[in-house]
């Protein structure tokens, strides 16, 4: 879903266990520890290692997500509805300076309301009738596409997860 110019709305971050990030994050984890043979220590913590490769996938999806919608001349706003965010509850909207911000916003909401009936409402309050409003499903929707184009063809991987 392009937004083309249109502002985006997150009502919901991806729900990750719904996709198959564990698993691309252990396919990127092996292919580590196979180019790298003669690490053993890095074979030991196969598991950090894919820890921090899901971690990395989060972060770069909040990245495409953010520098898409600004390439495309909207903006992201992250809105809350009945949430629970860090140590407080209820409602609320932000609008990320960074995607570093928006993963955290991400990462940060525990629970979000489903888009409808409350899309023309958002649209509405933030007067913005042409926004495209994303609710979990539909950022879930979107983090599985994203990954699925994750290939390990590419010959490129950041080392420097592997500490």
């Amino acid at each position: 879903r392009a937004s083309q110019h249109r502002p985006v709305i997150l009502l919901g971050a991806p729900s990750w266990n719904k996709t198959s990030l564990v698993k691309k994050a252990n396919e990127l984890s092996e292919h580590y520890c196979q180019h790298h043979p003669d690490d053993e220590a890095s074979r030991g913590r196969l598991s950090d290692i894919s820890h921090q490769y899901s971690a990395f996938i989060k972060k770069t999806f909040a990245d495409y997500v953010y520098q898409t919608a600004h390439v495309n001349g909207g903006g992201v706003t992250v809105c809350w509805l009945g949430a629970s965010y860090g140590f407080g509850q209820g409602t609320g909207h932000h609008i990320p300076q960074s995607a570093a911000e928006l993963n955290a916003l991400m990462a940060g909401v525990i629970s979000y309301s489903q888009r409808d009936p409350y899309a023309h409402y958002i649209r509405t309050a933030f007067r913005s009738h042409d926004a495209l409003v994303l609710d979990e499903d539909d950022s879930t929707t979107i983090a599985q596409e994203f990954i699925n184009g994750l290939k390990l063809d590419t010959g490129e991987y950041p080392t420097t997860l592997v500490t």
